[in-house]
């Protein structure tokens, strides 16, 4: 599987099917076990950093053009573009069905991916957050460039 630039991330979205965002601004699709990508999805103008599931038929990109792309996966369209201040270093699906994305000014957002809003914000790194997950009991983390964690519990640092 060889692409021009570089592989910034993965998701599998379907069994033995590949999403890979790259530095070359697009997102391939792949079957695991052919070395053609059988699409390219085209709608970013900066480095595609993190995907992420939204559901059986969505799925989500972040991006350094400040943008995160909602995308039908079967009618390879874009259905929703959230727009934000910084470059979206990465992006999670919370259980609750919302999106997570941290970014280049030491914010942490939580979407509505659906509607296509930010519900609010997350204050307390001072340095580009660089990595969030979540934890089985609904609290998530975050890592910034400071070697910082915070750990979350809705809106409220722990």
């Amino acid at each position: 599987m060889q692409i021009k630039g570089s592989i910034l991330c993965l998701l599998e979205f379907e069994k033995n099917f590949i999403l890979a965002g790259t530095s070359e601004n697009d997102i391939f699709l792949w079957y695991i076990n052919d070395p053609n990508f059988k699409y390219k999805f085209k709608g970013h103008n900066g480095w595609v950093n993190s995907l992420t599931k939204c559901n059986d038929e969505i799925f989500a990109s972040a991006s350094n053009d400040k943008i995160i792309r909602i995308w039908d996966y079967k009618e390879k369209a874009i259905t929703n573009t959230l727009k934000t201040d910084s470059s979206v270093l990465c992006l999670i699906k919370l259980k609750d069905g919302k999106l997570c994305s941290s970014e280049d000014d030491c914010l942490i957002k939580i979407w509505d991916w659906e509607i296509g809003e930010c519900i609010y914000d997350l204050i307390g790194h001072k340095n580009r957050v660089r990595s969030i997950c979540q934890l089985e009991d609904g609290t998530f983390l975050s890592g910034d460039d400071d070697s910082k964690i915070i750990i979350w519990k809705n809106k409220d640092i722990i």
